[in-house]
């Protein structure tokens, strides 16, 4: 089976490719063992039970309505960390180049309310924010999830598995802090990140287990979910 499929793009940088796939539970973790042992496992050290670090994202469009942006906006939390990430993904020359931006929660609030006329427009999340605005896109469902990770350091490559994945409403422009809602199928998602030439570790993992990449979106399907909720 080819090692590099015709579903590789790029993701932050030029150099960086990214694999994604869809797993039964029962390989995720057999995944995770196997990754545990060559990979450092929770690199930044959050030491959540099992290794999950609690994600939520909250979506931003301009409802079922209207046709997706071509960009997609979110904020992200991790853990129960009072800082959020404002997040911006597009797709240029083929690519897709993600922008973010950290702050605390009271100077997200701050951003979010802003009148464009009194935005200050300094660091990535100011300027997100001030995007929002302007394209009037609004927080429109929240979407949850575990995440484990590890980290290849001396090859620049990364493996995450997100379990969990759940469909809420959004209360609020801000995810909160607890996970919940309406499960996004039994699935997990592995994702693969790496350099050119993908590390030994992973075209084994690939071979072993017959993981085959494909394109997926939380927040299509967390999109898809909602219409069809509301249909």
């Amino acid at each position: 089976m080819p090692i590099v499929p015709p579903t590789t793009h790029r993701l932050r940088e030029p150099w960086l490719a990214t694999w994604t796939m869809l797993v039964d539970m029962p390989r995720a973790s057999a995944i995770a063992s196997e990754a545990a042992m060559t990979m450092t496992r929770d690199p930044a050290g959050y030491a959540f039970p099992d290794h999950k670090i609690p994600v939520a994202c909250t979506y931003f469009d301009r409802g079922l309505d209207a046709p997706p942006p071509p960009e997609r906006y979110r904020i992200r939390r991790l853990g129960f960390a009072s800082k959020v990430t404002f997040e911006n993904k597009r797709l240029q020359e083929g690519r897709i180049v993600l922008r973010s931006g950290e702050v605390d929660g009271d100077e997200a609030r701050r951003l979010l309310a802003q009148a464009p006329a009194e935005a200050r427009v300094e660091g990535v999340a100011s300027r997100i924010a001030a995007e929002l605005r302007t394209l009037e896109l609004g927080p429109h469902f929240e979407v949850t999830y575990t995440r484990e990770v590890f980290r290849l350091e001396s090859l620049c490559a990364e493996l995450f598995i997100d379990r969990s994945i759940c469909l809420r409403p959004a209360a609020s422009n801000l995810p909160g802090m607890q996970p919940g809602g309406v499960p996004l199928g039994t699935s997990a998602v592995v994702t693969m990140r790496f350099l050119d030439h993908p590390p030994a570790l992973f075209r084994r993992l690939m071979q072993s287990w017959h993981l085959i990449p494909r394109s997926y979106s939380k927040y299509g399907a967390g999109r898809e979910a909602t219409r069809l909720k509301s249909a």
